[in-house]
């Protein structure tokens, strides 16, 4: 059977040629606008070097042609350009996805073997970081900024230079960024970011003895910061954030291990001399089965975990509350020392911002 197109009625030869003509256009436009945002990438390898850091790539390949732009940036690193303390960061690939009708939403994701190195004079600490999966996304307001950054890890395996294992069977973490400010607010008392994290299954190195069992089931963490920290250094932004009021609210911390499970909530800020003061209250249930699984792996005494019970009902009962196997106390952080209750129980080590 032949095919005369000369035969073909009017309209739809007008149609087919539209349609064609606009596919030929979306092509050139998906192609011009994807190398443009690879330069973009490139550019912004290059600018880091005025910004005090070093970024560098083996090779960055475009794909996902017609519904998205898939960029996938091979071989990258990334550490500060000097200064006595270095952080360095290498891992094989980072592939980041935009799709043409939704493209303030940035899609990444990566996997394989990471390399952390945190250097300072003398001391060099490398950790390797080697994910089955790691996913996020970025979300950027309409001025192009970051409002939102969201990453989840699955099945990782970390390592440090003694050769310790740390196992995660999954990380979740969101940061909200840039939050709108309420005309009656006052600066210190607007919320800057809010942090939520969630850590399932982390199991630690055979070395680690608890008697609570080699994996963590669960630590979740919820958070809001409250003010502006800026300045050229650290200890001048913070300096600023302290003097302005600002603070760190902890919503929610959950650490379930074993049968120990612990919940707290308070406020966090720094005072005159930049140093953490802090009002806090939690809840600690199962601390008798840790006890006795702690006696029972031969880490303390049998007399030694008696003295424990009692003296954790026993400040229970004088700053907090006790039902059944759990209780509530309040904790505090002030002249450098952690008060249970109005009783000093540990002296905290003094933060050198330099």
């Amino acid at each position: 059977m032949v095919f005369n197109i000369q035969n073909w009625p009017k309209p739809v030869l007008t149609s087919l040629a539209t349609l064609i003509g606009l596919t030929v256009i979306y092509s050139a436009l998906w192609f011009v606008i994807g190398l443009q945002m690879k330069n973009s990438i490139s550019n912004w390898v290059t600018k880091q070097s005025a910004q005090g850091w070093k970024a560098e790539y083996k090779k960055i390949d475009l794909a996902g042609f017609p519904w998205r732009w898939r960029f996938k940036v091979k071989k990258p690193i990334l550490s500060p350009a000097s200064g006595d303390i270095q952080f360095h960061w290498a891992g094989p690939y980072i592939q980041f996805e935009i799709r043409p009708w939704d493209i303030k939403n940035i899609k990444f994701q990566t996997d394989g073997e990471h390399k952390l190195t945190y250097t300072k004079p003398k001391v060099i600490s490398p950790i390797t970081l080697d994910m089955e999966v790691g996913h996020g996304q970025l979300k950027l307001n309409k001025n192009g900024k970051l409002t939102h950054f969201s990453f989840a890890m699955e099945n990782a395996l970390a390592k440090n230079t003694s050769a310790e294992q740390y196992r995660v069977k999954r990380l979740n973490w969101r940061l909200s960024l840039n939050k709108p400010i309420a005309p009656k607010e006052k600066p210190h008392q607007v919320s800057t970011f809010d942090l939520k994290a969630e850590l399932l299954g982390l199991t630690l190195p055979n070395s680690f003895k608890s008697g609570l069992g080699p994996t963590i089931n669960r630590i979740a963490l919820s958070a809001n910061f409250r003010g502006n920290a800026r300045g050229n250094t650290l200890k001048q932004a913070f300096s600023g954030w302290a003097s302005s009021g600002g603070s760190f609210d902890l919503e929610n911390f959950e650490i379930h291990w074993s049968k120990l499970f612990a919940k707290a909530n308070g406020t966090f800020a720094l005072d005159s001399t930049l140093q953490p003061i802090a009002v806090l209250s939690g809840t600690i249930t199962g601390y008798n089965l840790a006890l006795r699984a702690m006696v029972d792996a031969g880490l303390i005494k049998p007399n030694l975990a008696i003295v424990a019970r009692f003296a954790l009902r026993g400040m229970s009962n004088f700053f907090g509350s006790r039902k059944g196997d759990k209780i509530t106390l309040s904790l505090t952080i002030q002249h450098g020392y952690l008060h249970l209750g109005p009783v000093k129980i540990i002296k905290l080590p003094k933060i050198i911002w330099n």
